[in-house]
């Protein structure tokens, strides 16, 4: 997996691309540390360049959300497409997800597919 930041003065912005799996957990570790320590307000996590999503990075990515959200920046989540679309669309995946997320009645920022 790739992951790609750029920060501005609207805040920041994150791509991920490729498959995120077991073996992405030190650098969305890191990402998460770097949220946390920037002063952007607003964090937009772009999914769609995202091929796939197991187990393990899917609980990584709720990790990494949670972190930002409990450092006070208000999350948007871009570009859910295919097998991750559906995952975040699964009724059985309202009960995992931390809130507010994405398509949960609470989300607190738009998202877009």
């Amino acid at each position: 997996m790739l992951i790609s930041i750029e920060e501005n003065i609207n805040g920041l912005s994150v791509w991920f691309s490729g498959s995120m799996d077991h073996s992405d957990q030190i650098r969305l570790l890191d990402l998460a540390e770097r949220l946390e320590a920037s002063p952007a307000l607003l964090c937009v996590f772009n999914l769609s360049e995202l091929d796939h999503l197991d187990g393990t990075g899917l609980g990584m990515l709720l990790f990494v959300y949670d972190c930002a959200l409990s450092a006070g920046k208000r999350v948007e989540i871009h570009g859910l497409q295919n097998q991750i679309k559906r995952l975040f669309r699964s009724e059985d995946f309202e009960m995992t997800a931390p809130s507010p997320w994405p398509g949960r009645a609470m989300a607190p920022a738009p998202y877009s597919v």
